[in-house]
């Protein structure tokens, strides 16, 4: 059986735990994430050092996802794209169902570019839609 890519989220405060909750609603159990929190009072230090901990105990074969491109959390995973990891900052919920699917495909190395144009593609301007099919 191949190794499954890991997903991690990092985020500030229970996003990334949530976003997981709500994913699984929908598709099941997902094998193979973690979830890691900034919580208040955590510096970007204490926060490097949790997901330092975590990173050397899985696979180097994982995304990571990030709340807020600039934050804490983006500004510390971007540590860990310099070590080879993938690492994306916006993450939403289309995003984490999408790198869920994704991961069975022998394309891995294509998750990013495919996970940026889901990302663009799932905002919508609702009231724009409804107001052009009325």
């Amino acid at each position: 059986m191949k190794d499954i890519p890991w997903i991690v989220l990092i985020t500030h405060s229970k996003l990334g735990y949530e976003l997981v909750r709500s994913a699984e609603m929908m598709m099941g159990k997902m094998k193979n994430v973690k979830t890691i929190s900034l919580m208040p009072g955590e510096s970007p230090e204490d926060l490097y050092d949790i997901v330092k901990t975590e990173m050397d105990n899985i696979s180097n074969k994982a995304l990571i996802l990030t709340d807020l491109f600039g934050g804490t959390p983006s500004n510390v995973s971007s540590f860990f794209a310099k070590r080879g990891y993938f690492v994306m900052a916006g993450v939403n919920l289309p995003i984490l169902l999408e790198a869920e699917l994704f991961r069975n495909r022998d394309d891995w190395d294509n998750i990013l570019s495919y996970l940026e144009k889901i990302g663009k593609d799932s905002i919508i301007n609702v009231t724009n839609k409804i107001s052009r099919s009325e």
